[in-house]
């Protein structure tokens, strides 16, 4: 037989069970209300490029034929309409410097990229573009443009010298009849190479520290 005291506080265990009731299941949240974006880093994908400053460049790199190199670079491009450079950015990297472009389409139009000779020129008037350094990269895109069909700039600072280790000045020499070119000014005709961004779509120029 049961002792009394045991059938008593079995009898208070199940009431007092009794009288609790569960918490309601939590209900489903979408990864996105249970963890926020962290935009401080910038992403591994493709389609979105988190910061300004080019060290936060996002997306694998579709590097151009070549790879370091001082040799002329030329891309073709079966692409349709012209392409507006909306900005161009700098920065400075472990071992290089980098210039990215970046443009409104989903293609890149044709690029050409070469060492050319002092002194550098503006196209059209032919006047001479005096810029730092020991060595003048020529950036051409075409078909291009750096202005709006109302002639307005969409890249107003068309010079700047950010004086890093390679890359000392550059400056847009040429926005006419669809050429838009940029000539970097670096302290040496160093190694340089070229790749594509896309989302937006960007021309990545690297120059290489010395030679």
């Amino acid at each position: 037989m049961t002792p009394p005291r045991l059938c008593l506080l079995a009898l208070a265990v199940v009431l007092s069970a009794c009288g609790r009731e569960d918490p309601p299941a939590p209900a489903h949240q979408s990864p996105s209300e249970t963890a926020p974006l962290d935009t401080s880093v910038a992403p591994t994908g493709d389609s979105v490029w988190v910061g300004d400053p080019p060290s936060l460049v996002a997306g694998p790199l579709r590097e151009l034929p070549g790879g370091w190199t001082v040799r002329t670079t030329d891309v073709a491009t079966q692409r349709e309409g012209t392409a507006t450079l909306l900005s161009v950015r700098t920065g400075a990297h472990d071992g290089f410097d980098r210039v990215v472009f970046t443009f409104d389409r989903d293609a890149l139009p044709a690029v050409h990229l070469e060492y050319v000779d002092r002194p550098v020129r503006a196209c059209g008037s032919g006047e001479p573009v005096e810029l730092e350094g020991e060595g003048w990269l020529a950036v051409r895109v075409e078909p291009a443009q750096a202005h709006t069909e109302a002639g307005e700039a969409t890249v107003p600072d068309r010079r700047q010298a950010p004086a890093f280790v390679a890359l000392r000045e550059w400056a847009l020499t040429c926005d006419f009849e669809a050429d838009v070119t940029a000539v970097l000014g670096l302290a040496a005709p160093g190694g340089y190479r070229a790749a594509v961004l896309h989302a937006p779509l960007r021309l990545v120029v690297d120059v290489r520290h010395g030679r």
